[in-house]
């Protein structure tokens, strides 16, 4: 079973690919929408073998007007596309809110931390479960993966009640 987490965004989203069997880790920054498209028929491919924790991405209504309303509307639309392909090819994935996978790991925003610093944060947590040094572009999707493997063993009904493509998929909550 491969366990990947995806984390949107055009210059510092990043994919986590765990594999179960082999206990390893593989990490790239975010593809561009062509090179998605290949890497998810790959995991279709895997056929019952892979399970996506994605980010789910929103616009809050004080984020209508700033300056960065544009390119959270991209990027909110490059979600929606990722996950119709998803969908399409039969992958298996459930969509994760930031304040899910955050709070899982009491990692919530604090009222006074910049973003810099708790992203630092996420980095170091991030560090520690994949054993070497992890770029930030990396950290939120290493920690998504953990999540949903988490997840996976100790609250598989969370992933039943979210999870898409999951009909045929019962077999990701036992061990293979």
């Amino acid at each position: 079973m491969k366990i990947i987490g995806i984390d949107p965004g055009k210059s510092n989203g990043g994919v986590a690919i765990y594999d179960e069997p082999t206990k390893t880790w593989t990490l790239a920054r975010q593809p561009d929408e062509d090179q998605w498209k290949e890497i998810f028929q790959e995991w279709a491919d895997l056929g019952q073998g892979v399970l996506v924790a994605i980010e789910k991405q929103m616009i809050r209504r004080e984020d209508q007007g700033s300056p960065a309303f544009f390119g959270l509307q991209k990027l909110v639309a490059q979600t929606e596309r990722m996950t119709a392909t998803l969908r399409a090819l039969g992958v298996p994935y459930v969509e994760i809110y930031a304040i899910s996978w955050t709070a899982s790991w009491r990692l919530p925003k604090g009222k006074k931390e910049s973003k810099d610093a708790r992203k630092k944060r996420y980095q170091i947590l991030a560090q520690e479960l994949v054993g070497r040094k992890v770029a930030l572009w990396g950290s939120d999707a290493v920690l998504l993966a953990h999540f949903i493997q988490k997840k996976r063993f100790e609250d598989p009904a969370w992933i039943q009640e979210r999870i898409v493509n999951g009909d045929e998929n019962r077999h990701i909550f036992t061990e293979q």
